[in-house]
Parts: structure tokens; C-alpha cells; sequence
């Protein structure tokens, strides 16, 4: 986008992007944590440009950001640890909703449980089992792969799995065949894939049932990108 602004306009969005490194900081979750470092990964390897300028400047900023993240002394606050990456019941907690789901799974292989229903079925069922509260609060589903096996059961996992499979299957056929520069070329198919890859990984860390414009956003995406397809490749 910066390469067609101009004046203030330009000046503006640069400060709205500064406002990208404090704003993962203080969500105090370490998925964003996570997709921010695969947003890193994906962008060195594969974001083209005739100038590595973002390599030069944007990368060792970057880092210098993260390393300063982990030696800054809220990061290892009690409140930090208590809530934060260094927090270790809410990740046992995790593990044992992982293992409830699971044996939900079992039980109710290809129907599932019906949907919205994991909370009641659990506190209903499988109460007890395990080392998880039995406060409705704390036996949320938050793996969303874990929580549609759970709820529609395998069919209705399928469901939602086979339109992101084609998806991604798009991205892929388009390698090579779009423009290398332009809106919409080869950087528009990376930042395509980025969102896709994040919006799966802090799936599987949150209730993704909670942000509905966030799970609105990577199909948006996707249907872009089909479009693209229709009009490079299909004419």
C-alpha cells in the first residue's frame, strides 16, 4: 500500500504500522506471539521485492523488538507469568480439554455432539473425568479443529476443512503464473497464505466462536484469491 500513497496520507500509514509491534505485545497471547514470528519466517522467505530493503531494516528491527519483548521486566511480571506465556495451569488445562475432546470424539465419531453443544455435553457427561473444573467458564473449547470434531463430528469437520484445502490449493496453482510486481501478484498470494497460516494457529490456542469479523476476514481472502485464479489463470 505504501508504494501508492503519497504526502500525509503515506506518513499516516507508517505510523499505523509502528502501532503493529506494541499492539502484539500487549494482547498478552502467546498465539499472536507465535503467528507473529511465522509471519517473519514466511515474509524472509518468500516476500519478493528488487530492493531487500525489509530485510536490511525491517528484520533486524524486528528482532532487536523481540528481544526486547523477553528481557523486558513486564514480561517476567507476576501478572506475566500468571497470565502469560510463562503461565503453566492454563497450558495443563489445555491438555486436559484436548483429552476430553478426544474422548468425545470416540464416543460420537460422525454426528458429534451437535453444535454449540460442547459445553453442556461435557459438564453433562463427562464430569468428573479428569483434572479440568467443572465450572462452564474453564471447559470453553478452545481448539477449534478439536471443537467441530467434537460438535458436527467427522462429516462436519470435512465440511470446514474442504474449503480451506482448496484454498490453499489455489494459492499453490497460482505460483509462478501471476505477475511477479503489481497489487496483485506474487506478495498479494504470500500475504494471502500469512493470513491463512495465522488464522489456523490461533485457532488452535482460542475460541475462535468468540471473533467473528477475525473468522470473517481469511475467507474474504480466499474468495480474492479465487478471483485472481479466475482472471490469470481460467482466461
Amino acid at each position: 500500500l505504501l508504494t501508492r500513497l503519497h504526502g500525509f496520507t503515506r506518513l499516516l500509514y507508517m505510523f499505523l504500522l509502528t502501532l503493529y509491534f506494541p499492539a502484539i505485545f500487549f494482547t498478552q497471547t502467546r498465539a499472536v506471539y507465535l503467528s507473529f514470528l511465522l509471519t517473519l519466517f514466511i515474509l524472509l522467505g518468500f516476500y519478493r521485492t528488487p530492493f531487500p530493503k525489509w530485510k536490511l531494516f525491517a528484520l533486524p528491527l524486528a528482532l532487536t523488538l523481540i528481544f526486547a519483548f523477553i528481557v523486558s521486566p513486564r514480561l517476567l511480571s507476576r501478572e506475566r507469568r500468571e497470565g502469560g506465556v510463562m503461565q503453566i495451569g492454563e497450558v495443563v488445562v489445555r491438555f486436559e480439554l484436548i483429552n476430553r475432546s478426544l474422548e468425545m470424539i470416540i464416543d460420537r465419531p460422525l454426528g458429534g455432539a451437535g453444535l454449540a453443544q460442547f459445553v453442556p455435553a461435557s459438564l453433562q457427561a463427562y464430569k468428573g473425568r479428569g483434572t479440568v473444573a467443572e465450572s462452564a467458564d474453564e471447559v470453553t473449547q478452545h481448539n477449534h479443529l478439536l471443537g467441530l470434531a467434537v460438535e458436527l463430528g467427522i462429516f462436519g469437520l470435512l465440511v470446514y476443512l474442504i474449503p480451506i484445502i482448496l484454498i490453499f490449493r489455489r494459492l499453490y496453482q497460482m505460483r509462478g503464473r501471476i505477475p511477479e510486481t503489481g497489487f496483485m501478484g506474487t506478495n498479494f498470494l504470500t500475504l494471502c497464505v500469512i493470513i491463512w497460516v495465522c488464522y489456523l494457529n490461533v485457532n488452535m490456542f482460542l475460541e475462535p466462536s468468540f471473533f467473528l469479523f477475525y473468522n470473517a476476514v481469511p475467507f474474504m481472502f480466499g474468495g480474492i484469491a479465487d478471483g485472481v485464479y479466475s482472471r490469470y489463470i481460467l482466461a
